[in-house]
């Protein structure tokens, strides 16, 4: 769908959604959503402009309750990367980046050597005006982490992944609200 800037009009100032996906295990993908339900409306033609979408990735040590250096993830301070998207429909698993419904993405690499690196998949992102549009009821939230060599996770270790969603709502056209929700029905098609 073609955005234009007279498409949606505020009728809010811009606030942050959040909600973390906690990885217990290497390999794991785990997923949570935000609800949208009590912002999206039909009746008013109400829906959320997506402003920008960060991820904050966090080695949590639940025995010690601290944050830990990426090192620490495993017992060899094996090399891992870890990513996370967010989406407008439900997904269980990590997309590639032609995914219509993929809203943002981030991904963090840990290279053994005490550098990390997100060269691959820049982040935050970020729309111009008027936003990424949508009226889903929910975003979906997908993270998965990977060691290299399939190294355990240390004992009391997880990766969390939070995701921080500054968004607005807005104002649609009859005619707007229409062109995205037959997008959106395209994509579970």
């Amino acid at each position: 769908m073609i955005l234009r800037l007279d498409m949606a009009r505020a009728k809010t100032s811009p606030f942050v959604l959040s909600n973390t996906v906690m990885l217990t295990a290497n390999g794991a993908t785990g997923t949570a959503t935000i609800d949208l339900g009590s912002y999206v409306d039909v009746s008013s033609k109400t829906g959320i402009a997506i402003h920008s979408v960060d991820c904050v990735f966090q080695n949590w040590d639940s025995a010690n309750n601290k944050i830990d250096p990426p090192d620490d993830l495993t017992a060899a301070s094996d090399a891992f990367w870890v990513s996370g998207q967010v989406f407008d429909q439900t997904r269980d698993t990590l997309q590639l980046a032609n995914d219509n419904s993929l809203v943002g993405s981030a991904t963090l690499e840990y290279d053994g050597f005490y550098i990390t690196s997100y060269a691959n998949d820049v982040y935050p992102d970020s729309y111009p005006t008027p936003g990424r549009l949508s009226i889903s009821p929910q975003l979906t939230l997908v993270a998965r982490t990977q060691t290299n060599g399939g190294a355990a996770f240390d004992t009391g270790q997880n990766m969390y992944v939070t995701f921080r969603i500054t968004a607005e709502l807005v104002k649609l056209s009859e005619k707007d609200w229409m062109g995205i929700a037959i997008q959106g029905q395209a994509l579970n098609s």
